[in-house]
């Protein structure tokens, strides 16, 4: 209310009034970013940025780069934006729908919301992760338990890195497992991505193994002597969150590799997943049919698996070919 002033404590003088008061004010930022930040989240979308042609309806008067607070969006968030919205544009009413997990993936759920908002599309989704769960329930999106996926339509998911013959890592937000068996269950997976995934060889990110905890020092100290022996760098490292170790959604470690350059990957997979301890692997092979690749001025390129790439430097022009399973 603009007859409201904040009222700021005084400055304290002793050490406990300090940290109370200190206390006070944290919840007091908390609060005024936690609104500011939806207000960002709910206007996200609505900008200038060409639209797919599902989304023409819908008023995009602002400017691509700025929302309701008028902060900037960084180039990096215009381009997956745009992949995302690409992308989103292709989900049909009825389909059932894999959502992948990570930043890019956040802005398919916004984009996804706003077709369910401005046109009441319906589809069923299960989501690689609680967060990208939590995310889609804020959007309106239909969730069904991951025991009923079956067989689904479409997955939808970032990566970490994308080589030229469409191998994928993921694993770096550490839901590698769900989104591996998800995209495996999907006629056809489309990979959403900025222009810094695109790489001339894998490795550079690293290679997230999801792993048993019973006894992890000892699969951990497998791994490294593997990978020595296929001549690659043995550095193995268990991933640690708040100073203990990263749990996954199933109950996982992930162990982070530095292989270096990966030329082999179907042979470094096949040789890791032998190793007791190891259930999966971040390497994502002959699963990705299509790769949209946002860029900072708002222009998406597609690349579909039996074709070379498609130039669409608007929204509109996103569905124009078709990959092999008919996207």
């Amino acid at each position: 209310h603009p007859r409201q002033r904040l009222r700021v404590p005084p400055i304290p003088k002793t050490r406990s009034h300090v940290m109370e008061d200190s206390s006070i004010l944290r919840s007091m930022c908390d609060n005024l970013c936690n609104n500011l930040c939806s207000n960002m989240c709910d206007n996200m979308c609505k900008t200038d940025m060409p639209a797919p042609p599902a989304l023409q309806s819908q008023n995009h008067s602002q400017s691509a780069t700025t929302c309701a607070v008028s902060k900037p969006l960084p180039p990096s968030d215009i381009a997956k934006r745009a992949a995302a919205c690409h992308a989103a544009a292709w989900v049909e009413d009825g389909m059932r729908i894999g959502l992948g997990s990570g930043s890019t993936a956040a802005w398919l759920s916004h984009c996804l919301g706003e077709r369910i908002r401005a046109e009441g599309l319906r589809f069923t989704a299960v989501a690689t992760s609680r967060t990208m769960a939590r995310l889609a329930r804020r959007e309106g999106i239909a969730l069904m338990a991951p025991q009923d996926m079956r067989q689904l339509d479409l997955t939808i998911d970032g990566a970490d890195e994308v080589d030229a013959a469409m191998t994928l890592v993921k694993g770096g937000g550490g839901a590698l497992l769900q989104e591996k068996i998800t995209a495996a269950a999907s006629a056809r997976m489309v990979v959403i991505i900025d222009t810094s995934k695109q790489v001339p060889a894998l490795g550079a990110f690293g290679l997230p193994l999801e792993v048993v905890p019973f006894g992890w020092q000892a699969t951990r100290r497998q791994i490294t002597r593997r990978l020595a022996a296929l001549g690659l760098n043995g550095a193995a490292a268990l991933r640690q969150h708040n100073g203990q170790p990263f749990v996954s959604d199933e109950g996982h470690y992930i162990i982070d590799l530095q292989p270096g350059r990966i030329a082999a990957p179907a042979s470094l997979d096949s040789a890791l997943k032998q190793i007791p301890g190891v259930i999966e692997t971040g390497l994502f092979m002959d699963m990705c049919d299509s790769v949209v690749v946002g860029h900072p001025d708002g222009s998406v390129r597609v690349h579909n698996a039996q074709r070379g790439p498609e130039t669409a430097t608007t929204h509109q022009e996103s569905n124009k070919g078709e990959n092999r399973h008919g996207v």
